[in-house]
């Protein structure tokens, strides 16, 4: 830390202001608080002890702190703002999601309802299909009732002179 002090001394003997030499350390990668630390050091070290009053105000070491506390503000800040960015692209870009997702949902619900009509319209028609083949089937079924005994007589009488014939020609063969 003495290497520090060492610095802002030599920086403020060669007419650096305490702005100048605190943007030159930040630029060297040193922290704020250590910045603070060595301002504070080199100022009191620069002071002649002999004229230093007790509970006196410090002219000129109030300034130097003010704008360290400022300059420690700012980056605070600007940190904070950052941050504060991000979290607002986040939230746009989520939002933007959410809109796409609800869009994407409602485009389903009307695609479903859409195919959900198409399948009862579908079914109905495979339902009349099937009342007019069973209409068919009984319409069928009472022509069957009334043909298949007429059908059977007739069979059995063609049987009947067949059988005849037959034994018509086996006579006259004998």
């Amino acid at each position: 830390m003495t290497e520090l002090v060492d610095t802002v001394l030599s920086l403020k003997q060669q007419g650096y202001t305490n702005n100048q030499v605190i943007q030159y350390l930040q630029g060297q990668g040193y922290e704020n608080y250590q910045i603070f630390d060595a301002v504070s050091q080199a100022e009191a070290q620069s002071r002649p002890v002999a004229t230093e009053i007790p509970n006196a105000p410090v002219i000129g070491g109030r300034e130097d702190i003010e704008e360290v506390v400022e300059s420690i503000v700012d980056e605070k800040w600007k940190v904070f703002e950052e941050g504060v960015k991000k979290i607002l692209e986040w939230k746009n870009e989520t939002e933007g999601r959410i809109i796409k997702i609800e869009t994407d949902i409602a485009g389903l619900k009307e695609s479903f309802s859409q195919m959900q009509g198409a399948l009862f319209g579908k079914l109905g028609e495979y339902e009349k299909g099937i009342m007019d083949v069973s209409s068919e089937i009984k319409a069928m079924d009472r022509v069957f009732q009334k043909v298949v005994p007429t059908l059977t007589e007739s069979v059995a009488e063609l049987s009947r002179i067949a059988k005849g014939a037959g034994a018509k020609e086996k006579k006259a063969k004998e």
